[in-house]
């Protein structure tokens, strides 16, 4: 992409030379083998000042009687620690990651002595970079950081907050739909929300200022900036080059009572859609495997069951011929020591696309929604795609293999436009509908009335498809019966 690079030298660095180099982050509790304490992370534009070597930090605690925060630490200089001055992969330009943690026993032994209560931990610099696009006066605006949680001074009740198990996706083209997952997760198993929420520019007396004229990211008409109620999914079509920020605020209960909180606030940058005469474009996605929609609160899921292997596969390629897609992913599952999952990518050996494959045996007392996202990078951009994994209900299917069900395509490849599906079930169905998908999950053709028969059936249908590779899925009963890939030379 070094057509790229005249343009965002402009975009960047329209700055003084005092510039800032602070891009967003985020600040929460956690625990280890010496107790609790609090973590930062911040992501760095390297065409700014140099990083912090350390984070001004306040803490708070709520007094119920005065109904005002009582500073408990003032002014700290939170270290920085390793691994810090790690530059992101698969950005056309540089971004650094930075963490900075309270030192072992400080947080601790500070809690202990102010004693059980709710507290409010702050972490802020000056300043915001003075060219962001969707604030009245962002270069007099500091980058506030704040998470809330309850400490219990008897060691009886553990609480630490919520936090972000991916990083931040930063760049993507204009006209182009985002998909990033910053994918909350709380280590106690508490209760999580999630909302957008207006970055923070000042402290006062442990109060949180918003921005001042903060608007929402200028999107096209239909891809306005939002997060899903059940994935924490991001998405985004902007409609205008630059530089924008937005912010996250997870919330956190327990009994049905809200303890906790913490705040993600990231810039993103919008850049343009080709260079050097070629379209720039987003990863693209296709499952492998049968999954469900919910179509009323847009999310896809698909059913485990205890005690049961379970797997899924996902297909993922670039329009853009010459790039080279890698495959990734993210889970609570697939934190060290936290399950038996496991996540792969490989080659399909189809041009640039690239195959993904997750894989788990639940425990058998397995019951929560788990959620796992693939990220898909070209090498410039990045795109996320969700999946819930929900316990089945004792009615529900949870695969493809308990209904005894098998589908093969004739042929495949496929050049003409003649497919011929050899179906072997141990149970009938009599209105079955199949469905035609293609990369970015777009349902291309749909065919209602399907009678599968008990034992092998075959279906023919005509279907004049572009090139590319699409999956034949057939559904039955409100569930998916099966799948499988199809290429279209």
């Amino acid at each position: 992409m070094k057509q790229l690079l005249p343009f965002l030298a402009l975009l960047f660095c329209i700055q003084t030379t005092k510039a800032t180099h602070l891009m967003g982050g985020d600040l929460v509790l956690k625990t280890d083998s010496n107790g609790i304490y609090l973590h930062h992370t911040n992501y760095r534009d390297m065409v700014g000042i140099p990083a912090y070597p350390t984070a001004t930090l306040d803490i708070y605690s709520w007094d119920a009687v005065t109904s005002s925060w009582i500073p408990i630490v003032w002014a700290y200089g939170m270290p920085q620690v390793s691994p810090s001055g790690i530059q992101l992969t698969g950005v056309p330009y540089g971004v650094e990651v930075y963490n900075y943690d309270t030192p072992p026993g400080m947080l601790s032994s500070m809690l202990s002595s102010s004693g059980t209560g709710t507290y409010r931990c702050v972490v802020y610099d000056c300043c915001r970079n003075a060219i962001i696009g969707n604030m009245a006066g962002p270069s007099g605006e500091s980058l506030v950081l704040s998470c809330e949680f309850n400490y219990d001074a008897t060691g009886a009740v553990l609480d630490q907050t919520p936090e972000f198990l991916n990083i931040p996706v930063i760049y993507g083209p204009i006209n182009s739909a985002w998909a990033y997952n910053p994918l909350p997760y709380d280590a106690d198993g508490d209760s999580l929300s999630w909302e957008i929420y207006t970055p923070i520019g000042a402290l006062a007396s442990g109060n949180l200022t918003p921005c001042v004229g903060y608007i929402l990211p200028p999107a096209t008409g239909t891809g306005g900036l939002t997060l899903n109620p059940i994935t924490g999914e991001f998405t985004w079509t902007p409609s205008m080059l630059g530089n924008y920020v937005a912010s996250f605020k997870i919330h956190e209960y327990r009994g049905g009572v809200e303890i906790g909180s913490v705040i993600r606030d990231m810039q993103y940058i919008v850049i343009p859609d080709s260079a050097g005469g070629n379209l720039l474009r987003m990863p693209e996605f296709a499952m492998g495997t049968p999954y469900l929609t919910n179509t009323a609160d847009d999310y896809n899921f698909i059913y485990y069951t205890p005690n049961v292997p379970f797997s899924f596969d996902i297909l993922a390629s670039d329009p853009n011929s010459t790039d080279i897609v890698t495959l990734t992913a993210n889970s609570e599952l697939l934190k060290p020591g936290a399950s038996n999952a496991s996540f792969n990518s490989f080659g399909t050996g189809i041009g640039n696309q690239i195959q993904g494959s997750f894989k788990w045996t639940p425990a058998a007392s397995e019951s929560r929604d788990k959620l796992v996202a693939v990220r898909a990078n070209d090498g410039t951009f990045t795109k996320d795609f969700t999946i819930l994994l929900r316990k089945a209900s004792p009615t529900a299917i949870s695969d493809k293999n308990t209904t005894g069900f098998e589908m093969n395509l004739f042929p495949n490849p496929m050049a003409g436009n003649t497919i011929q599906i050899s179906v072997k079930s141990d149970k009938g169905y009599k209105n079955a509908t199949l469905h035609v998908v293609d990369m970015t999950g777009k349902n291309v053709a749909s065919f209602d009335g399907v009678q599968l028969g008990v034992g092998q059936t075959f279906v023919q249908r005509n279907l004049n498809l572009p090139k590319g590779i699409y999956t034949i899925q057939l559904m039955g009963e409100n569930q998916v019966l099966g799948n499988s890939k199809l290429t279209k030379l």
